[in-house]
């Protein structure tokens, strides 16, 4: 009767573990969850105010132009040399920042692994009692010889 009584309270201590073992991985979850979140948002925040001092230096390139025009041809090819790189500058930092987000079929696959409970004590437990299962059976097999 002690013996069941000590496997019952081992039994309960170990649901009780299960249990807390799986709000942790849950609160671990939804922390990840929240994290990326954030970054994202972050992210596009970022990619707004890019687009938005584009836009900014654009505006003021073409106002400076309407103000400086030219006299002469010289003075015409240098500011149309420097427009020219200002833009191949802006395409870099455009393409640069579009590198630098995922596409959407990565984030979909990141956001899938992410439901994937990250729990390698369990994956362990769950090892170890199936070969323990697999030993016992084999062993009962065995007394016969």
């Amino acid at each position: 009767s002690d013996d069941n009584k000590d496997n019952k309270d081992n039994k309960d201590n170990k649901d009780n573990k299960d249990n807390s073992d799986s709000e942790s991985s849950q609160n671990n979850q939804q922390q990840k969850d929240k994290e990326s979140s954030d970054k994202q948002n972050k992210d596009q925040a970022n990619q707004d105010q890019s687009n938005k001092n584009q836009q900014d230096n654009k505006s003021s390139e073409n106002k400076s132009a309407e103000q400086n025009k030219p006299d002469n041809k010289n003075e015409a090819d240098k500011n149309q040399a420097q427009q020219d790189q200002q833009k191949q500058q802006d395409e870099n930092n455009q393409m640069a920042a579009e590198d630098e987000q995922p596409s959407l079929s990565e984030q979909a696959a990141q956001q899938w692994l992410r439901r994937v409970p990250d729990d390698p004590g369990g994956l362990l437990r769950n090892k170890f009692k199936y070969q323990y299962k697999q030993q016992g059976y084999q062993s009962n097999e065995q007394k016969d010889w």
